[in-house]
């Protein structure tokens, strides 16, 4: 009965434990979610319960440290956080989204692979909006 019950209080300290605090991953819910619709996000869509997404976390921290200033960098609890998103078919699902334009993540979990990537998309968005004013 005791591990029973020391098992289920580390679970809900795990479940609660994926970015907060001074974390720079922008926690995304129900009511703040729409802010993605306007700028440059790169969004974890995850489940709690999900060790793949645990497992990642630590990473998509770093990116977020590399990323700040550049891309907001951000994560919601789609298992707990119902928002209209289409097509998530299992955890974590990465989209990088550019004023609500929604680009799949099918790339490796290291914070190197989520930098490389988003670098290379703020470029291609960079480039199209300087050659669009010449």
């Amino acid at each position: 009965m005791i591990k029973k019950v020391l098992l289920l209080a580390v679970m809900l300290v795990m479940a609660t434990a994926f970015y907060e605090g001074s974390s720079p991953v922008v926690s995304l819910n129900s009511d703040n979610y729409e802010q993605v619709n306007t700028g440059i996000w790169f969004v974890e869509y995850f489940a709690s319960w999900c060790g793949h997404c645990r497992n990642m976390a630590p990473e998509w921290e770093k990116a977020a440290g590399a990323l700040k200033g550049i891309v907001q960098v951000a994560a919601i609890d789609a298992g707990t956080h119902k928002v209209n998103v289409q097509g998530i078919q299992g955890f974590p699902t990465i989209r990088f989204l550019v004023n609500g334009q929604e680009k799949d993540y099918k790339g490796g979990r290291s914070a190197k692979d989520f930098v490389s990537f988003a670098l290379d998309e703020v470029r291609k968005v960079h480039s199209w909006t300087n050659s669009d004013c010449i």
